[in-house]
């Protein structure tokens, strides 16, 4: 049985423990694909005045690149001993039931393996990212003073009542933080109880990054994409499944093709091969012609290219969500968007950054929006315009940082300092 690996990619092999303030679990490293991961190596790079460390699951070669402080790669199944891998030959159900929900393999072993790590850290506070079942069995794990804080990037989880209600109890976590009021109120409603703290911070956008372009940089991405230069790009991009809507505009492209024939829809994203197949059916209709492109995945360094070379943004979610990043990058690349009118966008937009549609399922709802700002340049820019000014002002990469070393401190202040 090999020792959890604690593994820094600038410094293989190292294995004293680092002197941590917060230890954040997240379940992928932040050198992976994701947005909790990429967040929280943001938070390593840019709170440099807090000692921070990650714990994570990994099985593949650590990239050569320079994390500070430290990653924690933990392994899986095989690095526990025998009489707890006899747990993984449980059915799932009970599994599910013996540790309150979490019943994937890697994910408890991983659980199992940061037991092992948390009383050599001792950190001052434990942030867990989405894992939100994991609370009532990691607080037996802590043994000194130390606070638990669980960010909550969902709308609701909508689990059963046991599972919510133990989640949101000071025997699980000190402090929830939510990326909106209508986050944290869609479960206190529905459990009449919420014992934690709740901090509410928004997601943040690198707004040097996610920016307006000049037409001549347009028509350079547009080259380098492949993409016509003629055309209008209207761009959805997104996870393909079902829930984020993509057929919804596809099924529609017909009809916005009649009035504005020099439209073109770039559909960026990976997901389902089924459902990929579905929206070929549907993009292979005679009346598209060659107007629909799928891109397949994109890598998330260049995703800001994406948004930077097109015209509109389309966003046809037909699903709760927690805080919409793509939707925050369109508008902070001042590009006029269209997009499903939510209890989340409600409450972070006025309703003049975007054409926002009601009932997104209705058939053909997205056409008369889309077709006003294909036909109306000038009612693009002024839209582009005011949500970038909106991102800049509320929801920049700054002031997502400055909310979070903010509460990290506040709540610093209530456990004793760790020693070097």
């Amino acid at each position: 049985m090999s020792a959890p690996r604690i593994n820094s990619p600038a410094r293989p092999g190292q294995s004293r423990a680092p002197v941590v303030d917060i230890l954040h679990l997240c379940l992928s490293p932040p050198f992976t694909p994701g947005s909790y991961n990429r967040m929280v190596g943001v938070q390593m790079k840019r709170l440099s005045g807090l000692r921070q460390a990650v714990a994570s699951y990994w099985d593949g070669p650590v990239p050569d690149c320079s994390l500070d402080p430290q990653c924690i790669i933990l392994g899986g199944p095989a690095d526990l001993p025998a009489w707890k891998r006899v747990i993984f030959r449980l059915p799932e159900r009970f599994r599910a039931r013996f540790f309150h929900g979490v019943a994937d393999p890697c994910r408890l072993a991983w659980l199992a393996l940061i037991g092992r790590v948390l009383p050599r850290l001792r950190p001052r506070l434990v942030v867990c990212y989405d894992d939100y079942k994991i609370g009532p069995l990691l607080r037996p794990m802590v043994h000194w003073p130390c606070r638990l804080i669980f960010s909550q990037h969902g709308l609701s989880y909508y689990s059963a009542q046991p599972y919510t209600a133990r989640l949101y109890t000071l025997a699980s976590f000190d402090v929830i933080c939510t990326l909106t009021y209508a986050s944290y109120r869609a479960d206190r409603d529905r459990l009449g109880s919420y014992e934690p703290l709740v901090a509410v911070i928004p997601n943040g956008i690198d707004t040097a990054r996610f920016k307006p372009v000049s037409l001549a940089e347009k028509r350079a991405l547009r080259a380098k994409w492949g993409l016509p230069l003629d055309k209008q790009i209207v761009l959805s991009l997104g996870r393909l499944v079902p829930k984020k809507g993509a057929h919804v505009v596809a099924g529609s492209w017909p009809h916005i093709l009649a009035k504005a024939p020099d439209a073109f829809l770039w559909i960026v994203g990976a997901g389902e091969p089924s459902y990929h197949r579905y929206l070929q059916q549907l993009a292979g209709s005679d009346r598209m012609g060659d107007s629909v492109r799928f891109q397949g995945s994109v890598d998330s360094s260049l995703s800001h290219e994406c948004f930077q070379a097109s015209d509109v943004y389309v966003f046809p979610s037909l699903w709760v969500e927690g805080m919409p990043l793509s939707l925050l990058e369109a508008m902070a690349c001042g590009l006029a968007t269209v997009a499903s009118d939510l209890i989340v966008t409600r409450e972070l937009f006025t309703g003049k950054e975007a054409h926002f549609v009601p009932d997104p399922n209705i058939q053909h709802s997205f056409v008369a929006p889309m077709l006003q700002l294909l036909g109306h340049p000038q009612a693009r820019a002024d839209m582009g315009r005011l949500g970038r000014q909106t991102v800049c002002e509320n929801y920049s990469e700054e002031l997502w940082l400055a909310r979070l070393e903010n509460l990290y401190r506040s709540q610093l202040e209530l456990v004793p300092p760790s020693q070097p």
